[in-house]
């Protein structure tokens, strides 16, 4: 008998009593999408199931320039990752240039067929089930979010540096267009110490290598080229085409 609970509802192991001359069954490993312990009551198997998104309030810190690191609640997991494959598509939805990353796109970027619901299904099964059970072993929560759309990071769970960094950049570059030099010196000053380096440097995929590319060409035109003349001796030279152009190269 299975228990359809509302998170709030739901029991815990540490604040549950089990019925006396209950027997307890252990969470099976692996099993998707729910977490929870059992008992026997009165004949009955009784399961206490709970939203995996909701199994902890574990905070993630994921660096992805000039290497890649997780760590949880502020301690650094050494992920053991069962394969590339899932590495990829896990690097994949760190992307700060597409918050959400659709199925068809996915897809493509795999086996470079588009979705269909067959695709859909598929896509299901070999990695976003097997990866989500992954995730909630190595890091103690799911930090994903899936729509019908499409699957994303939740940037309410996770802070990613590179989306620090894009952020940090086209801040400034909107602050330029309002002729905030100084904030958007600051700006620029704060994506030059994000950048340590090329976005998953080495990683193999399409989104990635996508990713990399842009954010590389980002920084030359952030910091290399804007913020020097965002700089309070610069910005007198720094003409209203020149700041349309970098803001289109910026987005």
């Amino acid at each position: 008998m299975c228990l359809p609970l509302d998170h709030k509802d739901i029991l815990t192991s540490a604040s549950h009593q089990e019925p006396a001359g209950a027997v307890v069954f252990p969470y099976l490993e692996g099993a998707p999408a729910s977490h929870g312990y059992s008992w026997v009551l009165n004949g009955f198997l009784v399961t206490i199931q709970e939203d995996p998104m909701n199994i902890s309030a574990t905070t993630l810190d994921i660096r992805t320039l000039g290497g890649f690191s997780i760590f949880a609640s502020g301690r650094p997991v050494a992920v053991d990752w069962p394969n590339e494959t899932l590495k990829v598509v896990f690097c994949s939805l760190l992307s700060p240039l597409d918050i959400s990353i659709n199925w068809d796109r996915i897809c493509r970027s795999l086996w470079d067929i588009p979705a269909t619901e067959a695709t859909r299904l598929r896509l299901e099964d070999v990695f976003i089930q097997p990866l989500t059970r992954f995730l909630i072993k190595e890091l103690g929560c799911n930090p994903l979010i899936e729509d019908h759309e499409g699957i994303r990071i939740d940037l309410q769970r996770c802070n990613v540096d590179a989306h620090e960094f894009y952020l940090s950049a086209v801040e400034g570059f909107r602050l330029m267009s309002l002729s905030n030099y100084s904030e958007a010196h600051k700006r620029f000053r704060k994506a030059d110490e994000l950048y340590a380096g090329s976005y998953l440097d080495g990683l193999p995929g399409k989104i990635i290598a996508e990713t990399r590319k842009d954010l590389e060409s980002l920084y030359q035109t952030a910091v290399k080229e804007a913020m020097p003349r965002s700089s309070s001796s610069g910005s007198s030279a720094w003409q209203k085409r020149d700041i349309h152009r970098m803001c289109l190269l910026a987005t």
